[in-house]
């Protein structure tokens, strides 16, 4: 309807509304490239719609988002960047990534531009009257490479995987704690570390061993048995309340037997 409207107008069968609106469509409609364009901007909100979605929300999801935003990255970068430089790649190199370096880039013929943007180019460069050729379609593919660049820099800028504490706070994902328990472990520490060093734990820990944050310059607080409690082993632990309860108990054993509980030595 847009295209029939744009040409009626061309043809002088519609008055023209003059409007920057207009201008655009008008200026859109004579590229040839329009088409394959639009499926390239609908594949690219497809990709971050998901993570967008997910995120949206006042549930606890911290200790997932590292993994789903490597994710989200990686199916971006794996478009235009060579796939040898991406195989083994962490979260931090991935955002300290250069996608501006010539090295790190693929060949303009190997980019990735999706299998809607591919069947558009074939279908513009087969068609008799189109003016499509492969001049153009490499200058396609340079500017998609161009804008890719652009989005992925953005992320590296405003990512929270810059910050250790958000790529530790993974060791809390279920699936990591199943698959590599050790390695959850020393990102816990590093987490429990953190919070000391910035004051954000509060209560100490438990006295009687090593804490974890001890060497980072935090003052670490024991937790000390409140008065009245028995100090002893931790399944004996027992307050005011318990042994009242377990005093009486053994005077109404006594009165049984005719014995007061309370009587003089």
């Amino acid at each position: 309807m847009i295209v029939m409207y744009v040409d009626a107008v061309t043809q002088k069968k519609l008055p023209n509304p003059r409007t920057s609106s207009y201008d655009t469509l008008a200026e859109a409609r004579k590229d040839p490239l329009i088409m394959a364009k639009l499926h390239f901007f609908m594949a690219v909100s497809r990709t971050f719609t998901t993570f967008l979605t997910k995120y949206q929300t006042d549930e606890p999801v911290m200790p997932f988002i590292s993994k789903d935003l490597v994710i989200l990255m990686k199916s971006l970068l794996k478009r235009f960047i060579k796939a040898e430089l991406l195989n083994d790649i962490t979260a931090l190199q991935m955002v300290k990534l250069d996608t501006t370096a010539k090295e790190a880039r693929a060949n303009l013929k190997d980019v990735d531009i999706g299998l809607g943007e591919e069947v558009v180019l074939k279908e513009l460069q087969s068609s008799p009257n189109s003016s499509v050729g492969e001049l153009s379609v490499l200058e396609f593919r340079k500017d998609y490479m161009d804008c890719l660049t652009n989005i992925v820099k953005k992320m590296q800028d405003k990512s929270p995987l810059k910050y250790t504490i958000v790529r530790q706070m993974a060791c809390l994902d279920p699936r990591n704690m199943f698959s590599d328990p050790n390695l959850c472990y020393e990102r816990m520490k590093g987490v429990v570390q953190r919070f000391l060093h910035d004051h954000q734990l509060s209560g100490g820990v438990s006295a009687g061993g090593e804490h974890p944050g001890a060497g980072c310059g935090g003052k670490v607080q024991t937790i000390e048995p409140e008065e009245g409690v028995r100090r002893g082993p931790a399944s004996s632990l027992t307050n005011p309340l318990e042994r009242r309860s377990r005093e009486e108990s053994r005077g109404g054993r006594h009165a049984s037997r005719g014995v007061s509980p309370y009587r003089q030595r």
